[in-house]
């Protein structure tokens, strides 16, 4: 049997256009979704008042979609790598996929993540699955980040068409066992 891959879900809550979800269905072995709550990570970005009872409800939908998709939602609550390494350990998956996000600390945050994933010989990899471009990737001609919005739009006018959006997947293998998970109103 090929090892699993977990998905590392954040604020990505869906099934549609997810490319990290779609790497791990590639990758050819179980998939198992994971969503961790980490206030203490995200710094001043966690989620509070409206959006604390929003993150509840797409939890919630989110479950039920990979829970008929053959693949539960795994939910923890932690420091994301501490999480993630025994996720990995109880799983024995082989990789994790995520999509970025691109606030200041998360970013910093993500790239150590990444970096001590494959420190300890996994497979770790993230994608752009929030934005039209990446914009690490749009740079004035001398390398830059742009400063001024119209020279920025119009160089994201050259990069057209956009991608298709990814298609969700119809079926998913789960973990061979079951992983132990929060109830959604612990968090």
């Amino acid at each position: 049997m090929t090892t699993p891959a977990l998905v590392w879900l954040r604020l990505d809550l869906r099934l549609t256009d997810h490319p990290a979800l779609v790497a791990a269905v590639k990758s050819g072995g179980p998939v198992i979704p994971v969503y961790i709550h980490d206030p203490k990570g995200e710094g001043k970005w966690h989620a509070r008042g409206a959006s604390e009872a929003w993150l509840a409800y797409a939890l919630a939908d989110i479950a039920a979609q990979f829970e008929k998709l053959g693949s539960p939602l795994v939910i923890r609550q932690g420091d994301s790598l501490t999480e993630l390494r025994k996720l990995i350990k109880e799983s024995q998956a082989g990789a994790v996929f995520w999509n970025r996000r691109y606030e200041p600390s998360i970013r910093e945050r993500d790239s150590a993540i990444k970096t001590a994933l494959r420190a300890d010989g996994f497979q770790a990899e993230s994608f752009n699955g929030n934005l039209l471009h990446d914009p690490t990737k749009i740079k004035t001609l001398a390398g830059n980040p742009f400063q001024v919005f119209t020279p920025f739009w119009k160089n994201c006018l050259l990069n057209l068409p956009f991608e298709e959006p990814l298609v969700a997947p119809r079926k998913l293998s789960g973990p061979e066992k079951p992983l132990s998970s929060l109830a959604i109103d612990a968090l």
